[in-house]
Protein backbone atom coordinates (compact mmCIF):
# COMPACT_ATOMS: atom_id res chain seq x y z
CA UNK A 1 0.00 0.00 0.00
CA UNK A 2 2.84 2.30 -0.98
CA UNK A 3 2.20 5.07 -3.56
CA UNK A 4 2.27 2.30 -6.19
CA UNK A 5 -0.60 0.50 -4.51
CA UNK A 6 -2.36 3.83 -3.98
CA UNK A 7 -2.40 4.36 -7.75
CA UNK A 8 -4.09 0.98 -8.23
CA UNK A 9 -6.65 1.71 -5.49
CA UNK A 10 -7.53 5.09 -6.96
CA UNK A 11 -7.80 3.97 -10.57
CA UNK A 12 -9.95 0.95 -9.77
CA UNK A 13 -11.88 2.61 -6.94
CA UNK A 14 -12.66 5.57 -9.15
CA UNK A 15 -13.95 3.16 -11.78
CA UNK A 16 -16.34 1.66 -9.22
CA UNK A 17 -14.37 -1.49 -8.39
CA UNK A 18 -14.52 -2.72 -4.78
CA UNK A 19 -10.88 -2.89 -3.63
CA UNK A 20 -8.99 -4.38 -0.66
CA UNK A 21 -5.43 -3.26 0.14
CA UNK A 22 -2.86 -5.55 1.77
CA UNK A 23 0.56 -4.79 3.28
CA UNK A 24 2.96 -5.94 5.99
CA UNK A 25 2.77 -2.58 7.77
CA UNK A 26 1.06 0.80 7.71
CA UNK A 27 1.60 2.74 4.46
CA UNK A 28 0.12 5.79 2.75
CA UNK A 29 -2.70 3.96 0.97
CA UNK A 30 -3.94 2.72 4.36
CA UNK A 31 -5.84 5.99 4.64
CA UNK A 32 -7.24 6.10 1.12
CA UNK A 33 -10.98 6.71 1.05
CA UNK A 34 -11.37 3.77 -1.33
CA UNK A 35 -10.58 1.24 1.40
CA UNK A 36 -10.65 3.08 4.73
CA UNK A 37 -14.37 3.74 4.88
CA UNK A 38 -15.13 0.09 4.14
CA UNK A 39 -12.48 -1.19 6.57
CA UNK A 40 -10.81 -3.10 3.76
CA UNK A 41 -7.21 -2.53 4.75
CA UNK A 42 -5.35 -5.69 5.78
CA UNK A 43 -2.05 -5.53 7.68
CA UNK A 44 -0.57 -9.03 7.66
CA UNK A 45 3.14 -9.89 8.03
CA UNK A 46 2.77 -13.69 7.86
CA UNK A 47 2.72 -15.14 4.34
CA UNK A 48 1.01 -18.34 5.50
CA UNK A 49 -1.76 -16.44 7.27
CA UNK A 50 -2.19 -14.17 4.26
CA UNK A 51 -2.66 -17.15 1.94
CA UNK A 52 -5.38 -18.51 4.22
CA UNK A 53 -7.02 -15.12 4.61
CA UNK A 54 -7.08 -14.53 0.83
CA UNK A 55 -8.53 -17.96 0.09
CA UNK A 56 -11.21 -17.56 2.77
CA UNK A 57 -12.15 -14.19 1.34
CA UNK A 58 -12.31 -15.47 -2.25
CA UNK A 59 -14.62 -18.29 -1.20
CA UNK A 60 -16.92 -15.82 0.57
CA UNK A 61 -17.76 -13.82 -2.57
CA UNK A 62 -19.83 -14.85 -5.58
CA UNK A 63 -17.38 -14.03 -8.37
CA UNK A 64 -13.62 -14.60 -8.55
CA UNK A 65 -11.71 -11.52 -7.34
CA UNK A 66 -8.67 -10.16 -9.22
CA UNK A 67 -5.25 -10.25 -7.56
CA UNK A 68 -2.62 -7.58 -8.44
CA UNK A 69 0.80 -7.46 -6.70
CA UNK A 70 2.30 -3.96 -6.41
CA UNK A 71 5.73 -4.71 -4.91
CA UNK A 72 8.54 -7.24 -5.44
CA UNK A 73 7.71 -8.83 -2.08
CA UNK A 74 4.20 -9.67 -3.26
CA UNK A 75 5.39 -10.83 -6.68
CA UNK A 76 7.59 -13.36 -4.88
CA UNK A 77 4.64 -14.26 -2.63
CA UNK A 78 2.39 -14.79 -5.66
CA UNK A 79 4.96 -16.89 -7.52
CA UNK A 80 5.39 -19.13 -4.45
CA UNK A 81 1.62 -19.59 -4.02
CA UNK A 82 0.45 -19.37 -7.62
CA UNK A 83 -1.18 -22.80 -7.82
CA UNK A 84 -3.25 -22.24 -4.68
CA UNK A 85 -4.24 -18.64 -5.36
CA UNK A 86 -4.97 -19.01 -9.08
CA UNK A 87 -7.72 -21.50 -8.22
CA UNK A 88 -9.61 -18.83 -6.29
CA UNK A 89 -8.49 -15.58 -7.99
CA UNK A 90 -8.23 -14.15 -11.47
CA UNK A 91 -4.51 -13.51 -11.85
CA UNK A 92 -2.17 -12.96 -14.81
CA UNK A 93 -0.51 -16.21 -15.92
CA UNK A 94 2.86 -14.45 -16.05
CA UNK A 95 3.17 -14.98 -12.30
CA UNK A 96 3.24 -18.75 -12.71
CA UNK A 97 6.89 -18.80 -13.81
CA UNK A 98 7.88 -16.06 -16.25
CA UNK A 99 7.87 -13.18 -13.74
CA UNK A 100 10.91 -14.65 -11.98
CA UNK A 101 13.08 -14.03 -15.06
CA UNK A 102 12.17 -10.34 -14.84
CA UNK A 103 12.48 -10.07 -11.05
CA UNK A 104 15.95 -11.71 -10.89
CA UNK A 105 18.32 -9.16 -12.45
CA UNK A 106 20.88 -11.77 -13.54
CA UNK A 107 18.19 -13.86 -15.27
CA UNK A 108 16.97 -10.65 -16.88
CA UNK A 109 20.45 -10.02 -18.26
CA UNK A 110 20.47 -13.50 -19.79
CA UNK A 111 17.02 -12.84 -21.24
CA UNK A 112 18.29 -9.68 -22.96
CA UNK A 113 21.15 -11.62 -24.54
CA UNK A 114 18.74 -14.28 -25.80
CA UNK A 115 16.38 -11.64 -27.22
CA UNK A 116 19.29 -9.81 -28.88
CA UNK A 117 18.56 -6.62 -26.96
CA UNK A 118 21.42 -4.52 -25.69
CA UNK A 119 21.77 -4.18 -21.91
CA UNK A 120 24.52 -3.29 -19.44
CA UNK A 121 26.85 -6.20 -18.76
CA UNK A 122 26.68 -7.78 -15.29
CA UNK A 123 28.84 -9.98 -13.06
CA UNK A 124 27.09 -11.94 -10.28
CA UNK A 125 28.67 -11.92 -6.81
CA UNK A 126 28.36 -13.63 -3.47
CA UNK A 127 30.30 -13.10 -0.26
CA UNK A 128 32.77 -15.76 -1.42
CA UNK A 129 33.22 -14.43 -4.98
CA UNK A 130 36.72 -13.70 -6.24
CA UNK A 131 36.30 -10.33 -7.96
CA UNK A 132 39.84 -10.52 -9.35
CA UNK A 133 38.68 -13.35 -11.66
CA UNK A 134 36.99 -10.81 -13.91
CA UNK A 135 38.83 -7.66 -12.83
CA UNK A 136 40.19 -7.03 -16.33
CA UNK A 137 36.64 -7.00 -17.78
CA UNK A 138 35.23 -4.34 -15.43
CA UNK A 139 35.43 -0.63 -16.21
CA UNK A 140 34.95 1.53 -13.11
CA UNK A 141 32.87 3.30 -11.97
CA UNK A 142 30.14 0.68 -12.04
CA UNK A 143 27.03 -0.25 -10.09
CA UNK A 144 26.73 -2.73 -7.23
CA UNK A 145 23.15 -4.01 -6.80
CA UNK A 146 21.31 -6.82 -4.98
CA UNK A 147 19.76 -9.52 -7.18
CA UNK A 148 16.51 -9.13 -5.21
CA UNK A 149 16.33 -5.54 -3.95
CA UNK A 150 13.58 -6.19 -1.39
CA UNK A 151 15.93 -8.55 0.50
CA UNK A 152 18.66 -5.89 0.80
CA UNK A 153 16.59 -2.80 1.67
CA UNK A 154 17.65 -2.71 5.35
CA UNK A 155 21.32 -2.86 4.32
CA UNK A 156 20.96 -0.19 1.62
CA UNK A 157 19.20 2.23 4.01
CA UNK A 158 17.16 4.07 1.39
CA UNK A 159 19.46 3.57 -1.60
CA UNK A 160 18.63 1.26 -4.52
CA UNK A 161 22.25 0.48 -5.32
CA UNK A 162 25.84 1.48 -4.67
CA UNK A 163 28.32 3.10 -7.04
CA UNK A 164 31.83 1.66 -6.74
CA UNK A 165 34.99 3.21 -8.17
CA UNK A 166 37.60 0.47 -7.69
CA UNK A 167 38.11 -3.22 -7.03
CA UNK A 168 39.26 -2.35 -3.50
CA UNK A 169 35.96 -0.58 -2.79
CA UNK A 170 34.05 -3.52 -4.27
CA UNK A 171 35.81 -6.02 -2.02
CA UNK A 172 35.27 -3.81 1.04
CA UNK A 173 31.52 -3.56 0.42
CA UNK A 174 31.20 -7.27 -0.36
CA UNK A 175 32.69 -8.09 3.03
CA UNK A 176 29.82 -6.19 4.66
CA UNK A 177 26.97 -7.92 2.80
CA UNK A 178 24.58 -9.51 5.33
CA UNK A 179 23.81 -13.11 4.41
CA UNK A 180 20.06 -12.42 4.37
CA UNK A 181 20.49 -9.88 1.55
CA UNK A 182 21.15 -12.67 -0.97
CA UNK A 183 23.52 -12.45 -3.93
CA UNK A 184 24.64 -9.19 -5.51
CA UNK A 185 26.01 -8.21 -8.89
CA UNK A 186 28.23 -5.64 -10.53
CA UNK A 187 26.66 -3.86 -13.49
CA UNK A 188 28.23 -1.80 -16.22
CA UNK A 189 27.37 1.89 -15.87
CA UNK A 190 25.53 3.40 -18.85
CA UNK A 191 26.88 6.97 -19.01
CA UNK A 192 24.87 10.12 -19.58
CA UNK A 193 22.28 12.04 -17.61
CA UNK A 194 19.30 10.22 -16.13
CA UNK A 195 16.92 12.22 -18.34
CA UNK A 196 17.97 9.79 -21.10
CA UNK A 197 15.85 7.08 -19.44
CA UNK A 198 12.64 6.05 -21.21
CA UNK A 199 9.73 4.27 -19.52
CA UNK A 200 6.79 2.12 -20.51
CA UNK A 201 3.71 1.01 -18.59
CA UNK A 202 1.97 -1.82 -20.38
CA UNK A 203 -0.01 -5.05 -20.46
CA UNK A 204 1.49 -8.08 -22.19
CA UNK A 205 -0.97 -10.62 -23.59
CA UNK A 206 -0.65 -14.41 -23.66
CA UNK A 207 0.15 -14.31 -27.39
CA UNK A 208 3.11 -11.94 -26.93
CA UNK A 209 1.44 -8.66 -27.93
CA UNK A 210 0.77 -5.46 -25.95
CA UNK A 211 -2.94 -4.83 -25.43
CA UNK A 212 -2.25 -1.40 -23.92
CA UNK A 213 0.80 0.74 -23.19
CA UNK A 214 1.93 4.21 -22.21
CA UNK A 215 5.42 5.71 -22.63
CA UNK A 216 7.25 8.46 -20.76
CA UNK A 217 10.69 9.85 -19.99
CA UNK A 218 12.28 9.81 -16.56
CA UNK A 219 13.85 13.22 -15.86
CA UNK A 220 15.10 12.87 -12.29
CA UNK A 221 15.41 10.15 -9.67
CA UNK A 222 15.69 9.79 -5.93
CA UNK A 223 18.32 9.01 -4.80
CA UNK A 224 19.94 11.09 -7.58
CA UNK A 225 21.30 9.24 -10.57
CA UNK A 226 20.33 5.68 -9.66
CA UNK A 227 17.07 5.64 -7.72
CA UNK A 228 13.34 5.51 -8.33
CA UNK A 229 11.59 8.16 -10.42
CA UNK A 230 10.99 11.54 -8.84
CA UNK A 231 10.22 13.55 -12.02
CA UNK A 232 8.61 12.01 -15.13
CA UNK A 233 7.07 13.46 -18.31
CA UNK A 234 4.65 11.68 -20.64
CA UNK A 235 6.27 11.32 -24.05
CA UNK A 236 5.65 8.93 -26.95
CA UNK A 237 8.49 6.58 -27.86
CA UNK A 238 7.72 3.74 -30.25
CA UNK A 239 11.26 2.35 -29.92
CA UNK A 240 10.67 1.80 -26.20
CA UNK A 241 7.38 0.05 -26.98
CA UNK A 242 8.99 -2.16 -29.62
CA UNK A 243 11.87 -3.27 -27.37
CA UNK A 244 9.55 -3.83 -24.40
CA UNK A 245 7.33 -6.05 -26.52
CA UNK A 246 10.33 -8.12 -27.64
CA UNK A 247 11.50 -8.59 -24.05
CA UNK A 248 8.20 -9.68 -22.50
CA UNK A 249 7.58 -11.97 -25.47
CA UNK A 250 11.03 -13.56 -25.02
CA UNK A 251 10.30 -14.02 -21.31
CA UNK A 252 6.89 -15.57 -22.02
CA UNK A 253 5.43 -13.06 -19.59
CA UNK A 254 1.82 -11.90 -19.66
CA UNK A 255 0.31 -9.28 -17.38
CA UNK A 256 1.00 -5.73 -16.27
CA UNK A 257 4.59 -4.46 -16.26
CA UNK A 258 6.82 -1.38 -16.22
CA UNK A 259 9.91 -1.21 -18.47
CA UNK A 260 12.97 1.03 -18.27
CA UNK A 261 15.64 1.74 -20.89
CA UNK A 262 18.46 4.27 -21.14
CA UNK A 263 19.75 5.87 -24.34
CA UNK A 264 23.52 5.48 -24.40
CA UNK A 265 25.24 8.72 -25.56
CA UNK A 266 28.11 6.67 -26.98
CA UNK A 267 26.01 5.11 -29.75
CA UNK A 268 22.50 6.61 -29.36
CA UNK A 269 20.94 3.19 -28.73
CA UNK A 270 18.48 2.24 -25.99
CA UNK A 271 19.88 -0.20 -23.42
CA UNK A 272 17.50 -2.32 -21.32
CA UNK A 273 17.76 -1.50 -17.61
CA UNK A 274 14.89 -3.50 -16.11
CA UNK A 275 11.34 -4.74 -16.46
CA UNK A 276 9.17 -4.89 -13.35
CA UNK A 277 6.31 -7.43 -13.62
CA UNK A 278 3.89 -5.14 -11.77
CA UNK A 279 2.74 -1.51 -11.64
CA UNK A 280 5.57 0.78 -10.53
CA UNK A 281 5.86 4.04 -8.59
CA UNK A 282 5.30 6.44 -11.52
CA UNK A 283 2.22 4.70 -13.04
CA UNK A 284 -0.11 7.44 -11.77
CA UNK A 285 1.07 9.62 -14.66
CA UNK A 286 -0.36 7.12 -17.16
CA UNK A 287 -3.79 7.65 -15.57
CA UNK A 288 -3.48 11.45 -15.58
CA UNK A 289 -2.25 11.41 -19.19
CA UNK A 290 -5.33 9.51 -20.37
CA UNK A 291 -4.43 5.82 -20.13
CA UNK A 292 -6.14 3.34 -17.77
CA UNK A 293 -3.60 0.52 -17.55
CA UNK A 294 -4.86 -1.26 -14.41
CA UNK A 295 -8.49 -0.79 -15.38
CA UNK A 296 -7.73 -2.38 -18.76
CA UNK A 297 -5.97 -5.30 -17.04
CA UNK A 298 -8.95 -5.99 -14.78
CA UNK A 299 -11.39 -5.81 -17.69
CA UNK A 300 -9.29 -8.33 -19.63
CA UNK A 301 -9.05 -10.72 -16.67
CA UNK A 302 -12.78 -10.49 -15.98
CA UNK A 303 -13.57 -10.85 -19.68
CA UNK A 304 -15.57 -7.69 -20.35
CA UNK A 305 -15.27 -5.18 -23.19
CA UNK A 306 -12.75 -2.48 -22.35
CA UNK A 307 -13.61 1.20 -22.04
CA UNK A 308 -10.02 2.19 -21.28
CA UNK A 309 -8.65 2.87 -24.76
CA UNK A 310 -7.97 6.62 -24.64
CA UNK A 311 -5.15 8.38 -26.51
CA UNK A 312 -2.04 9.26 -24.52
CA UNK A 313 -1.63 12.95 -23.71
CA UNK A 314 1.99 14.12 -23.91
CA UNK A 315 3.60 16.82 -21.79
CA UNK A 316 2.01 15.76 -18.48
CA UNK A 317 4.57 15.99 -15.65
CA UNK A 318 4.54 13.69 -12.61
CA UNK A 319 6.53 14.76 -9.55
CA UNK A 320 7.25 13.09 -6.20
CA UNK A 321 7.66 16.51 -4.65
CA UNK A 322 9.85 16.21 -1.52
CA UNK A 323 12.13 13.57 -3.00
CA UNK A 324 12.47 15.49 -6.25
CA UNK A 325 13.29 18.69 -4.37
CA UNK A 326 16.16 16.84 -2.70
CA UNK A 327 17.45 15.57 -6.07
CA UNK A 328 17.12 19.02 -7.64
CA UNK A 329 19.17 20.61 -4.84
CA UNK A 330 21.69 17.77 -5.08
CA UNK A 331 22.35 18.55 -8.74
CA UNK A 332 22.64 22.26 -8.01
CA UNK A 333 25.45 21.39 -5.59
CA UNK A 334 26.64 18.21 -7.34
CA UNK A 335 30.30 17.42 -6.77
CA UNK A 336 32.43 16.94 -9.87
CA UNK A 337 33.23 13.38 -8.84
CA UNK A 338 29.56 12.28 -9.18
CA UNK A 339 29.20 9.53 -11.77
CA UNK A 340 26.52 11.23 -13.92
CA UNK A 341 25.99 14.79 -15.23
CA UNK A 342 22.90 16.83 -14.19
CA UNK A 343 19.71 15.83 -16.06
CA UNK A 344 18.03 17.98 -18.68
CA UNK A 345 14.61 18.99 -17.32
CA UNK A 346 14.02 21.96 -19.66
CA UNK A 347 10.97 20.29 -21.24
CA UNK A 348 9.03 20.79 -17.98
CA UNK A 349 8.89 24.57 -18.45
CA UNK A 350 5.75 24.08 -20.53
CA UNK A 351 3.44 21.36 -19.31
CA UNK A 352 0.11 19.96 -20.45
CA UNK A 353 -0.87 18.82 -16.97
CA UNK A 354 0.35 17.82 -13.52
CA UNK A 355 0.39 14.44 -11.81
CA UNK A 356 1.25 13.50 -8.22
CA UNK A 357 1.92 10.08 -6.66
CA UNK A 358 0.16 10.75 -3.33
CA UNK A 359 -1.55 14.17 -3.32
CA UNK A 360 -5.18 14.27 -4.45
CA UNK A 361 -7.95 16.70 -3.48
CA UNK A 362 -10.39 13.85 -4.03
CA UNK A 363 -8.50 11.55 -1.64
CA UNK A 364 -6.49 13.79 0.74
CA UNK A 365 -5.62 11.61 3.76
CA UNK A 366 -2.81 9.53 2.13
CA UNK A 367 -0.65 12.69 2.09
CA UNK A 368 -0.69 12.77 5.90
CA UNK A 369 -0.09 9.03 6.08
CA UNK A 370 2.91 9.39 3.76
CA UNK A 371 4.31 12.08 6.04
CA UNK A 372 4.11 9.70 9.01
CA UNK A 373 5.71 6.90 6.99
CA UNK A 374 8.56 9.22 5.93
CA UNK A 375 9.26 10.15 9.55
CA UNK A 376 9.29 6.48 10.53
CA UNK A 377 11.75 5.64 7.75
CA UNK A 378 13.99 8.58 8.57
CA UNK A 379 14.17 7.66 12.25
CA UNK A 380 14.79 4.02 11.34
CA UNK A 381 17.77 4.95 9.16
CA UNK A 382 19.50 7.17 11.68
CA UNK A 383 18.98 4.98 14.74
Amino acid sequence: MSPTGLYVLRELGGFGVDVIGVDKEFACASWSRFIRAAGKCWIESSRDRLVSKLIDFAKSVEEKPVLIPTSDYYIEFLIENFELLSEEFLVSTGYKRAALALLDKTLFSELCVGANIEAPRIWRLSKDSDVSAFESEIKYPCILKPVFIHLAKPFLRGEKLLVVNSITETRELMSKFPSESGDWFLQELVPGEESRITLLAGIATDDGDLSEYFTARKLRQYPPGFGSASLVESEECEETARLSKRLVRAAGYSGIFGAEFKRDPRDGRLKAIEINPRPTLWFQISHDAGKRIVQKLVEELVGVDSNAGEVQRNGVVWRYLLKDMYSKIFYMLVPRRFALPPPDVSSTRRVAGRSWPVFSLDDPLPVFAEFLVSIRKFVGRIV
